[in-house]
């Protein structure tokens, strides 16, 4: 029997194919996993044991001691890694030896003391013949030219030809100041081929081989991926650091899952309409993901209903209104009197109309304190509505703080423009953009951990789903005027060039264009990452099968 190439310890998520996630120990015959290619992978064989463990972690290079619930993995000896080298082939120009450099890593070199094959770096030229051409005439043409510009530039000379040698030569008589150096093979100007040269090549010939040999070494290597055990990428990274430094973890893009989820989006927003008796113009299926997760952000847990400035988001009330139209709504914005800001609630009809009132809490003295920069929704007759039915039947209504990890499942299994869109709604309410000091933009989406630590878990989880790079931070932050606690916030950090296709509404919130993106931790959006030796302890396997038999964690490495 051939050795089972995953061995994880007992607790590790293993993502299936229509998104949920397993433990390695509850995994079972005939499961679905996902594979690194978005592809499903049966699960054939299962093994277990006790052998002495490893913890895989993260080394996020921003990080700190600050890094929020990503914990990376626990896996046995033999477990095999899957990592990628971000020392991708490079091309490099030598101008003195007239040649394109290319620098790349080749992965079958034998090494006998370790008993495996090993990734070497190396190098390969691919010269040009300067100033070489096809014919007489065109050697003339390309003299004359870099002639004027000599002449342009203050020297005097004559162009002469040698037949013989089959070039033509420029001869200065006089140097310009700005000219002090010039290399006599610049001044000569071949054709047919050089005497000591048995082939032309062009400097256009020479980058387009070069650019294939690169490409084909791409291919050859497999994009630079490596699968090595952990025992064995150990024994390598002691021998060689200064390579395995070039490795690290990756994560994958989902563009669809392979089996459908339980949760379908489209019957769904039909069972709520046939309760209203309404039969069409529903709210299209991103419109529902943009309004859902705006919801989450910005919307009263047990109201239909948003609370946010409406003069500073012109753009997120058009939206509403024309949301609200299908869900068969009034909106309703109501203000304060002191007119601090105005706040928007989607109602019913006009009959039920809330009102927002200022907060009132009693100071340690027992005086009665009136806040009116927090509002709150006053209304017992507003969950009886189309929006309210969606978030009931999915579960969130009411229940805002503590949805579970099953429906961040089954959201994420949806299609990519309703996760795009669920991504929207949460820069639209509690994100933000801004670069950092290279000038990088990214989104930021602000969470309270122990109030919404789902919430940013899901934000986290759809958009590593979309390829997107999605890292958590915890901070705390300062003391709220009625509130003693410190808060303990999540600040997931949203980058890489996939989020200009996130279709943003706040118009401040837009990426400018001519903007750099890169992941924000890794320019590479590899991940490096640590192992460290643990004691002995229960691992749970399984073999899968396909040619390919990567698979993905729930955390889409």
């Amino acid at each position: 029997m051939s050795q089972i190439r995953m061995c994880f310890g007992a607790a590790q998520k293993i993502m299936l194919s229509d998104g949920s996630s397993k433990q390695a120990e509850n995994i079972s015959i005939g499961d679905s996993v996902i594979g690194d290619d978005g592809e499903s992978r049966k699960v054939v064989s299962l093994t277990s044991g006790r052998s002495m463990m490893y913890q895989v972690t993260y080394d996020y290079t921003n990080s700190l001691d600050n890094l929020w619930e990503d914990y990376g993995f626990i896996c046995n000896s033999a477990h095999l890694l899957v990592i990628k080298s971000q020392y991708y082939p490079r091309t490099e120009l030598n101008s003195t030896q007239n040649a394109f450099c290319i620098h790349y890593m080749e992965f079958d070199v034998f090494d006998e003391e370790l008993g495996f094959n090993i990734p070497k770096l190396n190098v390969v030229n691919f010269p040009w013949n300067r100033n070489v051409y096809r014919s007489r005439a065109i050697a003339k043409t390309a003299a004359r030219a870099y002639y004027s510009k000599l002449l342009g530039k203050g020297c005097k000379g004559r162009i002469c030809l040698h037949p013989a040698a089959r070039r033509w030569v420029i001869r200065l008589t006089r140097r310009s100041t700005k000219f002090k150096e010039i290399n006599f093979n610049t001044l000569c100007f071949y054709w047919g081929g050089r005497p000591d040269r048995e082939q032309i090549v062009t400097r256009e010939e020479a980058e387009k081989n070069a650019s294939k040999f690169a490409t084909e070494q791409l291919k050859k290597n497999n994009n630079y991926i490596w699968e090595i055990s952990v025992i064995d990428f150990l024994r390598f990274k002691e021998k060689y650091p200064d390579i395995a430094q070039y490795f690290g973890m990756y994560r994958s893009y989902v563009p669809r899952f392979p089996d459908q989820s339980a949760l379908d989006i489209k019957v769904l927003i039909q069972e709520a309409y046939k309760e209203f008796s309404v039969k069409d113009n529903y709210i299209t299926e991103n419109e529902f993901g943009w309004l859902l997760s705006f919801w989450l952000g910005d919307g009263l847990e047990d109201y239909p209903a948003f609370y946010f400035d409406v003069k500073k988001y012109p753009n997120i009330v058009a939206k509403l209104k024309t949301i609200s139209e299908k869900l068969r709504l009034q909106l309703v914005i109501t203000h304060d009197s002191n007119q601090v800001g105005e706040y928007l609630n989607i109602l019913l009809s006009s009959a039920y109309k809330s009102t927002f009132s200022p907060t009132q809490y009693c100071d340690e003295f027992e005086n009665i304190i009136v806040d009116k920069d927090v509002w709150t929704l006053e209304s017992n007759k507003s969950d009886r509505n189309i929006f309210s039915i969606l978030l009931k039947h999915l579960g969130v209504f009411k229940n805002k703080k503590m949805f579970d990890d099953e429906l961040i499942g089954k959201l994420t299994n949806q299609s990519e423009e309703f996760r795009l869109s669920l991504m929207a709604g949460f820069i639209d309410s509690d994100g933000y953009m801004t670069r950092n000091k290279q000038n990088y933009c990214y989104y930021v989406f602000v969470q309270q951990v122990n109030i919404h630590a789902h919430i940013a878990k899901l934000c986290r989880h759809v958009a590593r789903s979309l390829g997107i790079s999605a890292i958590g931070y915890s901070y705390y932050n300062k003391q709220f005027p009625n509130n003693d606690e410190i808060t303990n916030l999540v600040r997931i950090i949203i980058s890489g060039s996939k989020i200009l296709e996130i279709p943003v509404n706040v118009s401040y919130k837009c990426i400018p264009e001519d903007y750099l993106f890169v992941a924000f931790d890794d320019p590479n959006g590899l991940i490096k990452f640590k192992i460290e030796h643990l004691n002995e302890d229960e691992y749970y396997g399984f073999e899968i099968t396909g040619n390919n038999k990567r698979i993905l964690l729930n955390d889409f490495i």
